[in-house]
């Protein structure tokens, strides 16, 4: 690929604000002492996939806002991700995984969650272009949350990338209806509002990936692991414990 046709994939947009003082210079920070791009590449993947924990938000954020926080989901974070490998001059587009989202989630999802999104959704990932190709990595599952979960469910196994192959979350063939990209900007996508997203929703699901996290010992199956978060959600939010114990009841 010419370097005209690579320019766009170079640019700031309205959500990828890779110009933004603070994505540029975390992302200098971060590459500093590295020779070459792919190395450069790999080290800002490692820090976005570790040090934004993947949690639920909604997905019109900048990518500026996402650093901020220090949080995100498959949407923020590779949109950081692509802002950041912009900002030190290396080709970065999205990727746009159509799936069934009541599956690609794999056991993680507790049926509560699983009966409240939509049948279909869609999985952002980065493609970043190295070796005069385009390659695809995905950060979204942090490494804290991967060694608490990846035991019982497929899709949180760490996703490691060594800049020269694909490195995606683990998705069964099944559940992912088409896969395109890399495309240069999809600020128009993000600026649509997202179906059935609430504050409620987000809020239960990042408790219940907080609980997670904080749960030190391995679960023997999937009642036990529903009556343990009831448990834990009953001592840190009563109105949503209640709530979803009728719901579960």
């Amino acid at each position: 690929m010419l370097n005209e046709e690579l320019g766009s994939y170079l640019k700031q947009t309205k959500y990828c604000d890779s110009a933004e003082p603070l994505i540029k210079n975390t992302a200098i920070k971060i590459t500093q002492g590295f020779a070459n791009d792919k190395d450069k590449a790999v080290a800002l993947f490692n820090y976005v996939r570790d040090n934004i924990l993947y949690k639920f938000d909604y997905w019109n954020l900048k990518a500026s806002s996402t650093l901020k926080k220090s949080y995100g989901m498959c949407t923020n974070k590779n949109n950081l991700l692509i802002a950041m490998l912009r900002a030190v001059n290396i080709a970065a587009g999205y990727g746009i995984l159509q799936v069934r989202a009541r599956e690609y989630f794999g056991p993680i999802m507790l049926d509560f969650f699983k009966k409240r999104i939509s049948e279909e959704s869609v999985h952002i990932y980065t493609q970043v272009y190295l070796g005069n190709k385009w390659i695809k990595c995905d950060p979204s599952t942090d490494k804290s949350l991967s060694e608490k979960t990846a035991y019982f469910n497929y899709s949180t196994e760490l996703v490691r990338w060594n800049g020269f192959n694909d490195a995606m979350d683990k998705i069964l063939p099944e559940h992912i209806i088409s896969d395109s990209g890399p495309f240069d900007c999809i600020d128009s996508k993000l600026d649509k509002k997202p179906k059935n997203v609430t504050f409620f929703k987000i809020r239960l699901a990042n408790l219940y990936l907080d609980f997670l996290r904080a749960y030190d010992k391995r679960f023997n199956n999937y009642k036990e692991r529903e009556t343990a978060f009831l448990s834990w959600l009953k001592g840190r939010d009563l109105f949503l414990y209640l709530y979803l114990k009728i719901q579960v009841h």
